[in-house]
Parts: C-alpha cells; structure tokens; sequence
C-alpha cells in the first residue's frame, strides 16, 4: 500500500509518500516534492491543480491519503487556499 502525507502550507502541498508492505514501512524518495496552487482566485488555475493531484496520485498507485490537521480559527489558523487545497486532496487523492 503506497500512503501519501500531505502538510499544507500557504499555497503549496508538501508531499511525502510511504510504502507500507508486511508491516514495514520505508520512504519513498519523489523528484516532486511539492505542488503549488497559484492564484486560486481563477478557476482555471483550480482545476489545472486538481489535474496535477490526480496525475501525481495516479503516477504513484497512491491509495491512503493523510492531510495534516490545520487550525480552522486562530492566529495560525489557514488561510482560504488551503481550505481549496485540502478540498482538491480530500476529493481527489486515493480515489481510484
């Protein structure tokens, strides 16, 4: 099972993938470390992001993924991309 870890920050993913076989866990290395979401305010830059999630999750046969937790009010509460970020992941990550 190949498991991808996502942390959200600002307008970015940072990825980190993870095989998960007989109980043994181990890294797995990525050329693509990270995707951007650049100004979410236009649908097409969305929907261009969406794409890259499903090709990345395609690409890599991901089928868990796990987005770490954000605060939803506060002072480091996350902005309104994130929200659209984690929204495209929660729709489209491990969905195959």
């Amino acid at each position: 099972m190949t498991i991808c870890g996502i942390e959200i920050k600002g307008s970015e993913a940072i990825i980190a993938l993870a095989s998960l076989d007989n109980q043994a866990l181990t890294h797995v290395a990525l050329a693509t470390k990270k995707i951007a979401l650049e100004d979410d305010d236009e649908a097409a830059n969305v929907k261009a992001f969406a794409a890259q999630v499903k090709a990345f999750v395609q690409e890599n046969a991901i089928q868990r993924v796990a987005i770490k937790k954000r605060s939803k009010k506060g002072e480091f509460a996350g902005g309104p991309t994130t929200f659209k970020i984690e929204g495209v992941f929660q729709l489209l990550g491990g969905s195959r």
